[in-house]
């Protein structure tokens, strides 16, 4: 199975005109989200389509020209122009936040599919290059059809694209200096930490105007999002930069990580949650700043700066936000350090551990 290049992941339902396309996905949809999924549909129509009452509002906006969001109590109709752009940008489009994208037509698309043939026999009426499930009969067959889309959709949250991000845009008022530049006799905090990040992540980058150490002058930086203030500025940068990638964030200020920390956490990461915010024990609040961000974090962390809300924990609080509780021997690798004497006292509690 390919690394997929961008999310949601897509699977087509095929099938000739009556065969069941669409009661396979009406039967499918409720299953998928109540197994806590967000799922969206694509259909592809080769006729005109009469999604609108002509003479009214809407309507008549988009028909001279605009793209509409009709919203209403508990749901919201969308009507925009540009049909015929490339399926993955459609699914992008439409599937912002979602687990899946379900798409209906498209015929010569080469994505995994559901084949859906009334005849064991028949030709299906697709040139896909992979086939997921066959089914000749939905009602029997749709536990089968569930697991095959289930199945596809967590090999492809598996093999997302883990990117390390370390944020060094803090003003460090409290402690004096620039935190990104902490030290000791062994070397700076912040490349012990993209050392560690380097293991696991396929790229590295930093967040934020904060300076560095020389060895990592060569590191890409992302600058904060605009008129968005914390932590929020850099995440948000990072995931508009890479919205198909898994980012596995790191404040600066750790000077106790430990790659053990950074693969448990990674190791926390489920298909159907925005993120992974763990807490120091059960009643604690949860830690945004060593946290994994999925992509379907972004649409959340937009509307955030776009209300002013810079608490991530507010941003991403909710059940698609995992909480596990960091495990004993690990927790210290969430120490950060605010003032300088934090940091001596951390430095020499890692002093004594390097005696021992």
């Amino acid at each position: 199975m390919s690394m997929p290049t961008s999310w949601p992941p897509a699977i087509g339902v095929s099938g000739k005109s009556g065969s069941g396309k669409t009661l396979l996905i009406e039967r499918l949809v409720p299953r998928l989200t109540a197994r806590g999924l967000r799922v969206a549909v694509v259909k592809h129509c080769t006729h005109r389509i009469e999604a609108d009452t002509p003479g009214k509002d809407s309507d008549r906006l988009f028909r001279a020209g605009a793209d509409v969001l009709a919203a209403g109590p508990n749901e919201a109709f969308a009507r925009f122009h540009g049909g015929d752009a490339p399926l993955r940008q459609t699914v992008r489009r439409v599937g912002a936040g979602c687990d899946l994208c379900l798409v209906e037509g498209y015929r010569g698309e080469a994505i995994p599919r559901i084949l859906v043939q009334r005849d064991e026999g028949a030709v299906p009426d697709t040139n896909a290059d992979a086939s997921l499930f066959t089914a000749t009969d939905v009602p029997a067959q749709i536990d089968a059809v569930e697991a095959a889309v289930r199945d596809f959709a967590v090999q492809s949250h598996r093999l997302l694209p883990t990117m390390g991000l370390v944020l060094v845009g803090g003003r460090s008022r409290r402690m004096g200096r620039p935190k990104s530049l902490l030290a000791d006799g062994a070397g700076s905090v912040l490349e012990r930490i993209v050392a560690i990040l380097k293991v696991h992540a396929r790229r590295v980058l930093l967040a934020g105007r904060g300076p560095v150490p020389a060895t990592l002058a060569d590191l890409d930086r992302l600058m904060d999002v605009p008129s968005v203030e914390g932590p929020l500025a850099g995440i948000l940068s990072a995931v508009r930069w890479h919205p198909s990638a898994r980012w596995i964030v790191l404040a600066c200020d750790l000077p106790l990580v430990e790659a053990d920390a950074v693969q448990w956490l990674l190791s926390q990461t489920r298909l159907g949650a925005d993120a992974v915010m763990p807490r120091l024990d059960p009643e604690a609040p949860c830690e945004p700043l060593f946290a994994v961000y999925e992509p379907t974090c972004l649409p959340r962390l937009e509307g955030a700066a776009l209300e002013g809300t810079w608490s991530l924990r507010r941003a991403l609080g909710g059940g698609r936000t995992l909480q596990p509780v960091v495990p004993t021997p690990l927790r210290s690798a969430w120490t950060n350090v605010n003032t300088l004497a934090e940091w001596e006292a951390t430095r020499r509690s890692m002093d004594e551990g390097h005696c021992g």
